[in-house]
């Protein structure tokens, strides 16, 4: 009957992967076998004489110290090994975090100190970095939208200043194609900024362990002064 429902009462209890079903697994086998076990040697050394009522009394009662503290000393020891390793992995994903957090910070102030604008997004279309000297080349901020709204937000346009950015010409797009686009020139004009902005974009795909994209990232820097 138990059986029928592993999930709930004391079969859950022994069947749990917590440390609460570990010394129920250990514990119980020995708790049911040495009573019937001890009981049996007294029953058959009274039948054929072997000692008398008082000293198997005796012995029944030392010999159940003697095993119950043996295997809650081996279940201890089981339980301190598995504490160890759990504690040891909890240092490990620890450092791990913290070598993480410091990449990511140290990225960070990468992009952020870089004087090139770095523009990341998903397969999706949804911005993923968006530096500070992006927005200072642009004269705008990041927002969300897919690549042609991104164009039309920042005003892009051909080198003439007059014809619009072709949208499957823009290096975005093309990098999250899996193509790479290097050195394009683009002309940035909107509201923000007094004067339109030349830059130089080029854009590469970034690929999943399998090799398809996942991502692209562009780079363009300011070149108005060259003009």
């Amino acid at each position: 009957v138990l059986l029928t429902r592993p999930d709930r009462g004391l079969i859950s209890v022994v069947g749990s992967p917590n440390v609460g079903g570990l010394i129920a697994r250990r514990l119980l086998p020995t708790a049911i076998a040495l009573p019937i076990a001890l009981g049996v040697v007294k029953l058959l050394a009274r039948r054929t004489g072997l000692f008398n009522e008082a000293f198997g009394v005796s012995a029944h009662a030392v010999v159940t110290v003697v095993v119950l503290s043996a295997v809650t000393l081996w279940i201890a020891e089981r339980l301190n090994r598995t504490d160890a390793r759990r504690r040891t992995a909890e240092e490990a994903q620890a450092r791990s975090q913290q070598e993480l957090l410091e990449q990511s910070t140290l990225l960070r102030s990468i992009l952020d100190s870089v004087p090139n604008g770095v523009v990341v997004t998903n397969e999706h279309g949804k911005l993923l970095v968006f530096n500070p000297a992006a927005e200072a080349i642009v004269g705008r901020g990041p927002i969300d939208g897919d690549s042609e709204q991104w164009i039309e937000y920042h005003g892009a346009f051909l080198p003439d200043g007059v014809t619009p950015f072709p949208m499957d010409a823009q290096p975005m797009v093309l990098a999250l194609e899996g193509c790479s686009v290097n050195d394009a020139e683009m002309v940035i004009r909107n509201e923000r900024l007094g004067h339109d902005i030349h830059i130089r974009i080029s854009g590469r795909p970034i690929r999943d362990p399998n090799g398809a994209p996942f991502a692209g990232v562009v780079t363009f820097s300011d070149i108005t002064e060259s003009k």
